[in-house]
C-alpha cells in the first residue's frame, strides 16, 4: 500500500528540512529518504518513528491522517463498522 505523504512534505517545507538533513538524522542516504517521501519505498513503523523524532513529533502527528485518507484503509474501516453493527 502506498500512501500520500503530504503532511511530511508540509513539515519539511515549514522547517526547511532537506532530504539530506533527515538522512543525516536517520543515518541513511538522502536517496532513501527521497524514496520514502515520494512513495517509492514503503514506510515502516520504525522509519515513521525515526522521521517523526526529527521533527520532535509522534508518528501519528505526521502520518495518521494520511493513513486514514487512504482508500484501502477507508474500505477496511467501513467493513469493521459493518461487522460491529452485526454483533
Amino acid at each position: 500500500m502506498s500512501i500520500n505523504l503530504d503532511t511530511l512534505k508540509k513539515f519539511m517545507k515549514e522547517k526547511e528540512y532537506t532530504y539530506e538533513h533527515i538522512a543525516k538524522s536517520l543515518r541513511c542516504s538522502k536517496t532513501f529518504v527521497w524514496q520514502i517521501v515520494n512513495g517509492e519505498r514503503r514506510l515502516t513503523y520504525e522509519n515513521a518513528l525515526l522521521i517523526a523524532r526529527v521533527f520532535n513529533l509522534k508518528p501519528d502527528d505526521l502520518f495518521y491522517l494520511t493513513y486514514l485518507n487512504n482508500a484501502d484503509v477507508k474500505k477496511k474501516i467501513v467493513n469493521v463498522d459493518k461487522y460491529k453493527k452485526n454483533l
